[in-house]
């Protein structure tokens, strides 16, 4: 299992928060430089402490190219899939919702179940490699995150 941090997930990395119910964009792209293994994360971005992620998308190339198996979580270091098991994700263009290759999903999970969730500490928030893509194509994979701040 490894992890790996992308520039705006680093510690150095300033963490913005305005109160007030603004709402606070985060986003974090990364293109793994090995084929990534089954658990193994990629720490996308940075949310501040009194973060209430209120919704958020996972987007990518079409990173499996063999028979698609990838299957990637989005989440964070307490709760791996908090906002979604994506399940396999296909690249495949789907007609009148996405008519080009690639992934774009948007978060689901506790927001879909108990609604905004709020953070109570400076966190991350992460892709985790649930199941590893049959034939891996090197590509960006970004998470996008709208929240406030309590």
């Amino acid at each position: 299992m490894a992890t790996t941090t992308a520039t705006r997930a680093n510690a150095n990395f300033p963490v913005s928060s305005h109160g007030g119910g603004i709402c606070n964009v985060a986003y974090g792209s990364n293109e793994p430089s090995s084929t990534p293994s089954s658990g193994d994360f990629i720490e996308m971005h940075r949310v501040p402490n009194g973060a209430v992620v209120l919704h958020g998308w996972l987007y990518a190339d079409d990173l499996d190219g063999g028979t698609e198996a990838l299957e990637l979580f989005v989440g964070d270091g307490d709760d791996v899939d908090r906002f979604g098991d994506m399940g396999v994700c296909t690249g495949d263009v789907v007609t009148g919702v996405r008519p080009e290759v690639g992934i774009s999903y948007p978060y689901g999970g506790t927001l879909m179940t108990v609604g905004p969730y709020t953070y109570t500490a400076e966190d991350t928030i992460d892709v985790e490699v649930q199941v590893a893509a049959n034939s891996w194509v090197a590509g960006p994979i970004t998470c996008v995150t709208f929240y406030a701040v309590a």
